[in-house]
């Protein structure tokens, strides 16, 4: 559950960097101003790492779509694909730390132990829940759950899907951002 949460986090931080960082960017250009020294910070890499193709998600709904899939063997093809350059910034696998790996996400670092990881992304909604809710003369409750497909949507896979939804909803808008200014504790430039 955590990592779908700090997937939505990462995915708006995102969305917020490049939309101010880049746009003013963008604005001090045309105003003639040089930004070739500025850097801001881009999670970009990161979110392709837990979204991307071969990535975090895509590897979990590997394993779980095995009859024979592991926690262990999940854990396995995460260090192997997040262990690269690339991600060097964003992943971590302590040697000691047998069953979990550490995301360095745009808030913190956070430690994924993998023990249940394919049963909780597995999580199957029993048939009758699900005929009920699609059933529903309420049409926002009759559309909570996708439609029902050969292949089973695993947890993560929906998730990642609504994530994508709502950024595209997001990114056609236009957004307002309110920008507060915090002091800095040493109250010196």
């Amino acid at each position: 559950e955590q990592l779908c949460i700090n997937l939505a986090n990462e995915s708006l931080q995102n969305h917020y960097n490049k939309y101010i960082f880049e746009k003013d960017m963008d604005e001090c250009r045309a105003e003639g101003i040089d930004v070739t020294a500025v850097e801001f910070p881009d999670n970009s890499p990161c979110l392709r790492m837990i979204t991307g193709k071969g990535g975090i998600f895509a590897l979990l709904d590997e394993e779980c779509a095995l009859g024979t899939g592991t926690d262990d063997a999940f854990l396995s093809k995460v260090v192997d694909a997040c262990s690269v350059d690339q991600y060097a910034e964003f992943f971590t696998k302590k040697t000691l730390a047998k069953t979990s790996f550490i995301i360095h996400h745009y808030a913190g670092s956070v430690s994924y132990e993998v023990a249940n990881f394919l049963d909780k992304n597995r999580d199957t909604l029993k048939p009758a829940f699900v005929g009920l809710m699609r059933a529903s003369s309420d049409e926002l409750i009759a559309s909570l759950l996708p439609p029902a497909q050969a292949k089973k949507i695993t947890v993560g896979g929906f998730f990642k899907t609504q994530v994508a939804d709502l950024m595209d909803l997001i990114n056609s808008t236009n957004p307002h951002w309110i920008r507060c200014v915090k002091p800095h504790p040493a109250k010196k430039p």
